[in-house]
């Protein structure tokens, strides 16, 4: 029984470390037409997700960091544009 504790705690360890790089925390491109249809709290997890994922791109990565300050852009404004 504990083995099967011990390797819940593992997996997610090993969720953890397989995704040590930094790309696998950086999240996934959203399209602006996707922004433009999200509601005010899924803008604040996106904008969440994004400002976090601004703090693990690698600093070669300007590429990442121009598209994520580019969505922050977009979800920045959807949240005004939903507040309104």
């Amino acid at each position: 029984m504990n083995s099967g504790g011990s390797n819940g705690a593992s997996s997610r360890g090993d969720d953890r470390n397989a995704g040590a790089g930094s790309s696998a925390r950086v999240p996934d491109p959203l399209d602006p037409e996707q922004i433009k249809l999200m509601t005010e709290s899924e803008a604040r997890v996106a904008l969440s997700d994004v400002t976090e994922g601004l703090q693990h791109v690698s600093r070669g990565d300007d590429q990442t960091k121009t598209r994520l300050r580019g969505e922050m852009r977009l979800l920045l404004n959807r949240l005004k544009e939903v507040q309104e």
